[in-house]
């Protein structure tokens, strides 16, 4: 992470933390659900930086907001934070009624991890190793996967479910 997205993160964090804090001492300046306006209003224009600090001071005030864990999980994983996004999901599935979604998105994110993993692991090794050739047959593979559709059900864009 850079340092301008992580100013941009800090900044967002605070503008919620501030937000929830001027809910809780004067009700007429904001409320939760102005929070929650707010931090869907950037998830859905795609402000990573901004919605995921609206979301996490959500998930600190409310920690069983499994919404706010599953949202934060999507930057995350949007972002290539592969390990942040499955904590996240995580979280979220432990909320979550059912845990769908997030023991989908949790599996997307470990194999997101994984394709991460195994070109790291080409670029480690010699030109012409035979291994190269068994990790580009399996990346091949896994991106036929992430991108196909299923039983006629277009995966998402991103890979996860909102």
């Amino acid at each position: 992470m850079s340092g301008l997205q992580r100013f941009g993160k800090q900044l967002g964090i605070g503008v919620a933390t501030a937000l929830l804090a001027a809910c809780s001492s004067n009700p007429t300046v904001t409320t939760s659900a102005d929070l929650q306006t707010q931090a869907d209003l950037a998830y859905l224009q795609g402000d990573w930086q901004t919605a995921e600090g609206y979301y996490q001071a959500i998930a600190e005030a409310v920690p069983d907001n499994s919404t706010a864990w599953l949202r934060t999980g999507n930057m995350r994983l949007r972002q290539s934070d592969y390990q942040g996004a499955i904590d996240a999901y995580q979280t979220a599935a432990s909320t979550e009624a059912n845990g769908a979604k997030s023991h989908y998105n949790l599996a997307t994110s470990y194999m997101m991890l994984a394709r991460q993993s195994l070109l790291k692991a080409r670029e480690n090794l010699p030109e012409r190793d035979v291994g190269q050739m068994i990790i580009d047959a399996k990346l091949a593979h896994f991106d036929e996967i992430m991108s196909s559709s299923v039983a006629g059900v277009t995966v998402p864009e991103s890979g996860v479910f909102r």
